[in-house]
């Protein structure tokens, strides 16, 4: 459709009855104020205002005739035109009409009235001053608000004015126009009014009916018109594309109803105009028949789809939003004559033709491509890419008609409508439709078969300059195909190769096999024919035509594969052909190894136990759809994880002609942990190798060509799962545990532990090696630290790293010495072992965790007296929650000149949180002797932990019961992902000796989902989970033999306790059975000082010997000694007692004395009765007032009590 007719097509109908020839009088004033412009509609108050910026009306003049208006009511307006001069006039000849014009055209109609009285020059509103009412005024009082004449109509008037007049002459021309637009604003709410009564009813009657209703069908149609009318355009196209949808569904659901003949079309095509070809009022009138025109229907519908789309981009105020509505009228396009296609077949191939080029040249989108050329603006014409596209695909479909057109003549190109045209599979392929065409441009074409052929290849090249404006890329490599088999066609050999470059590949990839597979091999004896000596390009090909034969993921293939015309001998050929070019080369081809064979690879690392050699394997399963054998030189399996790489590998692998062929790729490699595979490589010869590789981000989550479980992967880093552990360096959140590498008990094996004999003077950890069937030799040791901070002793270790031989089943202990000075007490350390075997090199990893936390605690307790020292040493458990059972405590020393005297050997206690087991020791020096810096003692503690004799406990019965069941090389597996996690019922083990394990369903789950991951075979997963059932649950289970326990020993050197000074105290005085209260009481308080046990004579309380009351801990440097040391004594003030004489009293010490003695004596009153404590007794030194602590007090009879009782011959009296 033209622009200048866009805007203005189907006018809002305005009908007007002109009785007295009034309307060509004003009909210039009206036409100048059309369209009208700014009109607003609400339609609910919850609704958004909408506007109607423009709106082309049209005046249709109507007679009064006795015939129901309403069901096709055109009009959304009525009036009439009136003229005359006085009352006589309009009550004899005007309102007449007037009432039959209200009864016969407006009382039936939804439509809004009004009636227009047009005054002469002569006329004046009064014809006298008698005469009060005047012509218009009588108008109004008949025919206006309440009008009394129409209370005789069936007419309402309602509450608006319906009553205008004009004049034919104004005074001057504001008035005329001040007249002429108040009428105008009145039109335009009629117009809104009239629209919303139809608005409303269609919507109440659509509601009524049922949505498969056809009546709703006609409705909705109706609807869409109604707002197509009055320019509501997105509203409108909205119902229009639901109509679309309703009548395919009504057609598929009653197809009788449709009549299929195809009408609207003429006979000659030249000139032809689709859209104008289509009358809008002639086929709804159709739609009250018995059948319905299904093509007619289709048609308008689309039609006006297109119109609403023409004029919203037409509204449209940027290039961008205009580009949509194109766009979206080409798609509708498409979808409309692909509609019609399936229905009518190639019926309507010539009339699609024309359609095509009718919409090519729509002119709305020439002018705004022409607009965006003359834009600045280079994003614009990016934002026309859709536009290009679509009329692209037209241009394509054009073509395919064309083809249809041209084969029914006898024109073909080979290939062409085999590929890419759709066929029906109701088409009768035996005639062809070879109709008279009409069409001068299609008669042109198609006049010989080299103008067919040009023009086929320039409209291609239309089509890919239109998608590569576009950027359909992959569109083009098809269509580029054409071209090429049109070279191909006619011998142009050089040419076809170069379109055929890189197409071939998008049909492969896309799952066309056969066509891909064709033009691969086009592709390839183009190639051997234009350059023989071009091996690496001759060999690319071949693979790529190899891997074409056929799906390495399942081997299925249909009638669309290239190996239906491939026998068993020419695949052989073509294979030996890849070997022949390959091995020419002078560079590696590394070729996708999932384009040629599925690879599954089993999850599983297993020891290999056929043999006695320290071997692991894992399986694959190579899969072979091609019929042939195959001969490779070596398959290696690559597999990583945080801590690096390790490799299984087969050489001069055979390869059979069966499907399924297994294969066991071994390792001499030993490396624990959870592995995902990196890469697998079949290497054909030294040029030549097949590769997979996988992606370590993601693991192997989607991949399918390893064989995966749906449980839960349960391995969370078990060996590196304790949360103290942030010091650790490790990786493996990124890892999946997808394929566990652990150790055999028949195999060479190792593992971290804490030593048996504990010295706190030393730190280090074990190294157990424990060596399999064979003698080894060669041994070589690396140790790392795997933990932030931790430093291994590399000095101590040389001579330990290096061993010359390990008989079979030997088994050694070597002390790791190292240095660690943080809180986290859990560390973890890799070992790195590598020896040889038989001829054969052999490594061994392992990355471990060791908890160096010490579940003992010691403390001790010293207790002075004159001649000898008493030391209580509590032994229990660092942590309450894991007691231990001690088994000894010796206390022994290697200085002749200390006894001890040790407690009698009591039964092994076992200790729980804080009820420590006690140990009293009388340490007795020399009488002679006097006490060293260096003097110390040894304190051995030999212990278990329950929780670890528990363990050891199950441990010695599953390896028991796995030995019975022949299933101990699961043994490290079950040692490694559950010993951690299981938590014992310790209290009752201590009191019962009963294992009991409490979260024995957590561990069920675990060891399923453990077994089902890690464990191939099925009989083996049975066999474990009943082995666990009964461990787990049977509370009644006892274990009659036990283990033995690997007892820990911890040693400490304990130094003699040191006191400077040691005060024994005592009140003497005359012992009675009772004292009377207020009575005096003679004491003499006796002193005694001791110095015998410091370990040298200085001063007490100097600065450098601070030592804390009963301190065990090394004497420091002796310093230059004083002789004497002054001390007070002071009584403390008691609420009992009443003292008579000095509370405080001074001596002095001398250090070169023998004995220090001093005598006080005081008066004590008792106060009270009863048995009253005799007065506490403090001394302190006058020398350094801070270090009294360096001093022991021994108040020999500080607990004795004296009986105090009332005087029964005095009066007592209280206050």
């Amino acid at each position: 459709m033209e622009i200048d007719d866009l805007n203005l097509r189907n006018p809002v109908q305005v009908g007007y009855y002109d009785p007295f020839n009034v309307y060509p009088l004003i009909k210039d004033e009206l036409q100048s104020k059309l369209p009208l412009t700014n009109l607003h509609w609400k339609y609910n108050i919850s609704k958004p205002l909408k506007s109607i910026p423009l709106l082309p009306v049209t005046f249709v003049e109507e007679v009064p005739k006795h015939t129901s208006v309403k069901e096709n009511d055109k009009m959304y307006s009525r009036i009439m035109f009136i003229k005359y001069e006085n009352l006589d006039t309009y009550r004899a000849q005007v309102r007449p009409l007037i009432k039959e014009w209200l009864k016969q055209l407006v009382s039936d109609s939804e439509v809004e009235w009004a009636i227009i009285l047009l005054m002469g020059s002569s006329s004046k509103d009064k014809s006298s001053t008698i005469i009060k009412t005047s012509i218009f005024d009588k108008l109004k009082i008949d025919f206006g608000i309440d009008g009394k004449e129409l209370q005789t109509l069936p007419v309402d008037s309602g509450v608006k004015e319906r009553c205008f007049k004009l004049r034919e002459v104004y005074e001057d021309d504001m008035t005329k126009l001040e007249s002429y637009n108040e009428l105008i604003n009145h039109m335009k709410d009629f117009l809104v009014s009239s629209f919303n009564n139809k608005y409303v009813s269609f919507n109440q009657m659509i509601y009524n009916h049922q949505a498969t209703d056809f009546k709703a069908f006609i409705l909705k149609l109706k609807l869409a018109d109604l707002l197509n009318d009055m320019r509501l355009l997105n509203d409108s196209l909205s119902i229009y594309n639901e109509l679309s949808n309703d009548l395919n569904k009504l057609y598929y659901a009653n197809p009788s109803k449709f009549e299929t003949e195809i009408t609207h079309i003429p006979s000659d095509l030249n000139g032809y105009q689709f859209e104008q070809s289509f009358s809008s009022i002639s086929i709804k009138n159709s739609l009250n028949k018995e059948k319905i025109n299904l093509f007619e229907l289709k048609s308008l519908i689309f039609v006006n789809q297109s119109s609403l789309l023409q004029l919203l981009a037409n509204y449209a105020n940027s290039i961008s939003l205009s580009s949509i509505s194109i766009s979206s009228i080409y798609q509708k396009l498409l979808y409309f004559l692909n509609d019609l296609s399936n229905i009518f077949g190639d019926k309507l191939n010539e009339w699609i033709f024309v359609v095509i080029d009718n919409y090519l040249k729509l002119p709305i989108c020439n002018k705004i491509m022409n607009d965006n050329m003359k834009s600045s603006d280079g994003e614009q014409y990016y934002q026309l890419s859709e536009i290009l596209e679509f009329k692209g695909e037209l241009k394509l479909a054009q073509r395919s008609k064309l083809a249809k057109v041209a084969n029914s003549h006898g024109y073909a190109i080979n290939g062409i409508n085999e590929i890419l045209e759709e066929i029906s599979l109701n088409d009768d392929t035996s005639s062809k439709n070879t109709s008279e065409l009409s069409y001068k441009p299609l008669l042109e074409i198609l006049s010989n078969e080299n103008t067919y052929y040009k023009h086929f290849e320039k409209l291609t090249e239309l089509i890919i300059h239109d998608f590569v404006n576009s950027g359909r890329t992959k569109t083009i490599d098809i269509l580029s195909i054409d071209l090429a088999l049109l070279n191909y066609q006619i011998g142009n050999y050089q040419e076809s190769l170069n379109i055929l470059q890189d197409s071939y590949e998008f049909f492969i990839n896309n799952s066309w096999n056969f066509m891909g597979g064709i033009l691969l091999e086009i592709y390839l004896n183009c190639t051997e024919k234009l350059d023989q000596s071009d091996y690496s390009l001759i060999s690319l090909t071949c693979l790529r035509l190899f891997s074409n034969l056929v799906n390495p993921k399942n081997g299925k293939y249909g009638i669309n594969n290239y190996k239906l015309i491939k026998p068993k001998v020419k695949i052989a050929r073509l294979f030996e052909k890849i070997e022949e070019f390959s091995g020419k080369l002078n560079e590696s081809i590394e070729f996708p190894l999932e384009k040629i064979f599925k690879v599954d690879i089993k999850p599983f690392i297993q020891s290999d136990e056929s043999t006695y050699a320290d071997k692991y394997f894992i399986q694959i399963n190579l899969t072979n759809y091609y019929g042939i054998e195959f001969s490779f030189k070596e398959i290696k399996l690559m597999l990583e994880n945080s801590e690096g790489v390790t490799s299984f590998n087969i050489e001069n692998v055979m390869i059979s002609n069966n499907v399924d062929n297994t294969l066991k790729l071994y390792s001499n490699n030993f490396k624990f942990g959870s592995f995902n595979p990196s890469n697998i490589t079949v290497k054909i010869n030294n040029n030549l190798c097949f590769t997979k590789r996988y992606s370590s981000e993601n693991g192997t989550e989607n991949d399918d060509t390893i064989i995966q479980y749906n449980n839960e992967t349960i391995l969370k880093d078990s060996f590196l799962n304790d949360s103290e552990s942030r010091d650790i360096v490790v990786a493996h959140n990124k890892w999946t545990s997808d394929m566990f590498f652990y150790q055999s008990l028949s195999k060479f094996s190792c593992e971290f532990c804490t030593p048996i004999d504990i010295d706190l003077e030393s730190t280090e950890i074990i190294l157990r090696i424990k060596n399999g069937h064979n003698n080894v030799e060669d041994v070589k040791i690396d140790i790392i630290s795997n933990t932030n901070g931790l430093k291994i002793n590399k000095e101590l270790l040389k001579d330990r790293l290096k061993i010359m031989t390990l008989s079979s089943k030997e088994s050694i202990d070597i002390k790791i010495p190292y240095s660690y000075y943080r809180d986290n007490k859990i560390i973890s350390l890799k070992a790195n072992i590598s020896y040889s075997s038989n001829g054969e090199n052999f490594s061994h990893f392992i990355i471990d965790q060791v908890d160096t936390t010490l579940t003992i605690s010691v403390s001790v307790q010293d207790i002075f007296k004159s001649q000898y020292i008493f030391s209580k040493f509590q032994v229990g458990t660092s942590n309450p929650k894991l007691p231990i059972r001690i088994l000894s405590n010796d206390l022994t020393t290697k200085n002749e000149n200390y006894s001890i005297i040790s407690p009698k050997h009591s039964p092994r206690p076992i200790t729980f949180g804080d009820q420590p087991a006690s140990y009293f020791y009388k340490i007795i020096p020399k009488s002679d002797y006097s006490i060293k810096s260096l003097d110390s003692l040894d304190l051995r503690v030999e212990y278990s932990d329950l929780k670890n004799e528990c363990y050891d406990i199950i441990q010695s019965f599953l390896l028991h019961r796995l030995q019975d069941l022949q299933l101990r090389k699961y043994w490290f597996l079950i040692k490694s992902l559950l010993f951690k996690d299981i938590s014992f019922d310790l209290n009752n083990y201590a009191v019962n000796s009963e294992v009991r394990i409490i979260n024995n369903r957590e561990i069920e789950l675990l060891i399923e989902k453990a077994l089902l991951k890690h464990i191939e075979e099925t009989e083996d997963k049975k066999k474990l989970i009943e082995l666990f059932k009964h461990v787990l649950f049977d509370n009644e289970f006892k274990f009659e033999v036990m283990p033995n326990f690997e007892n820990k020993q911890l040693i400490i050197s304990v130094p003699i306790p040191v006191l400077n000074i040691l005060q024994i105290i005592e009140f003497e005085f005359e012992r009675k059975p009772q004292y009377l209260v207020g009575e005096p009481i003679l004491m003499n308080l006796k002193i005694e000082s001791i110095t015998k046990w410091s370990n040298n004579k200085v001063k007490a309380g100097s600065e450098d010997e601070i030592e804390i009351l009963a301190e065990s801990s090394p004497s420091k440097p002796e310093k230059p000694s004083v002789q004497k040391e002054n001390f007070q004594l002071s009584i403390q003030t008691d609420d009992n007692w009443l003292i008579s004489g000095f509370r405080k009293e001074s001596f002095q010490i001398d250090y070169v004395a023998n004995e220090n003695k001093s005598n006080f004596e005081v008066v004590l009153i008792p106060l009270t009765v009863g048995r009253l404590l005799l007065p506490k007794i403090n001394v302190r030194t006058l020398d350094n007032l801070e270090n009294d602590f360096s001093m022991d007090i021994n108040f020999k009879n500080g607990l004795e009590t004296l009986l105090v009782v009332p005087d029964v011959n005095s009066i007592t009296f209280s206050f």
